[in-house]
């Protein structure tokens, strides 16, 4: 209906659902902009979903943005720096940030092939009726 290839093999098929979701990151990044009247510079990606490289790569690359992906146990570091904050043994938020930063590793994505993947979300926009 749509004229778009039909993947076929077990490969296409998975790059084909992750770029859907990069492109719905796209998609939902851009309204969450368009909401808050603010741009972003990074994106943070945490929780079990870092783990995941080739989207958390597609994600910074659709978005145009560097992506952040950790700490992988977000609610436990969560759950500390509120302690450590309640405690009085850290001062601010900001200084139970860095803890975190510090504590666990943090992977950092940087865009790749953005004409092509500019290219790429337009066309996604067309298909699923939406435009720019």
């Amino acid at each position: 209906r749509t004229g778009q290839y039909v993947p076929e093999t077990v490969g296409e098929i998975v790059r084909c659902i992750y770029e859907s979701l990069a492109m719905k990151y796209r998609q939902t990044f851009e309204k969450i902009k368009s909401c808050t009247g603010k741009d972003y510079e990074v994106i943070h990606v945490i929780g079990g979903g870092v783990k995941d490289t080739l989207l958390c790569g597609m994600t910074a690359s659709s978005c145009e943005r560097a992506v952040m992906a950790g700490p992988i146990e977000a609610t436990v570091f969560g759950n500390i720096s509120v302690g450590l904050l309640a405690s009085g043994a850290v001062k601010s938020i900001a200084q139970a940030r860095e803890i975190v930063k510090k504590s666990d590793t943090i992977k950092e994505y940087t865009p790749g092939n953005t004409e092509e993947w500019r290219k790429a979300y337009e066309k996604f926009l067309c298909v699923t009726g939406q435009n720019l």
